[in-house]
């Protein structure tokens, strides 16, 4: 399945945070290859997402922490 993920990117190391611009992409479940294979609900796309950009190489440490990724939704894609 195909999923439309809207997110922005958090500099968390400012004070305040500031927000990035806005961007659309759109994930596709049914690749074998994706870091989104398996994802059957919004939700495991929405983890999926921020695990993929913020936590490549340990999942303790933010990749980019002036650049967070945070998805403000995610939505089926469906055909016409």
């Amino acid at each position: 399945m195909e999923f439309q993920v809207v997110a922005i990117t958090v500099d968390v190391t400012a004070e305040p945070c500031r927000f990035g611009a806005i961007r659309t992409e759109n994930v596709d479940t049914r690749n074998p290859d994706s870091p989104f294979a398996g994802c059957s609900t919004i939700q495991d796309v929405e983890f999926a997402y921020e695990r993929y950009w913020n936590y490549r190489n340990d999942p303790d440490v933010v990749q980019n922490p002036a650049a967070k990724v945070k998805v403000l939704s995610v939505n089926p894609v469906f055909a016409a």
